[in-house]
């Protein structure tokens, strides 16, 4: 990796990581597995192992699941917030450290971006929804915002059923209207 870019893509894996933050350390680990980011001899090579790689992967696709999820806590509470910053450090750490920078500064940048995503992308949604005037819900009766499906999003009967409470309540009430 170009070390002149490193800086601006810590600060930017990081955003990432604030939208997301599992999404960043599993790509981040698959750009190690696959040779794309040298992290061989630096503290955070494991990142680039078959193990890292299957655990953010499996983290990352359950925490789509999870975001779904009506008591899901916002991306901007203390809890999220914190993993956010540190999946933020961690991934941009590996970023500097591919293009010889420091690990330090990757890291600070990384979390400074997990922070501007999270908040950002809260603010992006709460005035996407507001402009568009539709509730923000995973499902219709639940009214709370934050879930990560808009409304404008059309429901999907087998994975709302699920996440609602199981495939037999979806189908009684398909069956009776």
């Amino acid at each position: 990796m170009n070390s002149n870019y490193a800086l601006a893509f810590a600060l930017g894996i990081g955003i990432v990581a604030g939208l997301r933050s599992l999404t960043a350390p599993a790509v981040v680990s698959w750009a190690a597995h696959l040779g794309w980011l040298k992290l061989q001899g630096s503290p955070l090579a494991f990142m680039g192992s078959i193990a890292a790689v299957t655990i953010f992967s499996l983290l990352a696709l359950i925490e789509y699941v999870a975001d779904l999820l009506p008591k899901t806590p916002n991306r901007t509470t203390p809890v999220p917030l914190i993993a956010r910053i540190l999946m933020g450090g961690l991934s941009g750490a590996c970023l500097c450290a591919s293009a010889g920078q420091s690990l330090l500064v990757g890291a600070m940048l990384g979390g400074i971006g997990g922070v501007i995503g999270a908040f950002a992308g809260y603010q992006a949604r709460t005035r996407l929804v507001n402009g568009l005037k539709v509730k923000d819900t995973l499902n219709c009766h639940t009214g709370r915002l934050g879930c990560d499906r808009p409304g404008v999003l059309p429901r999907l009967p087998g994975i709302d059923a699920l996440l609602d409470g199981g495939i037999h309540q979806e189908a009684v009430a398909m069956n009776s209207s």
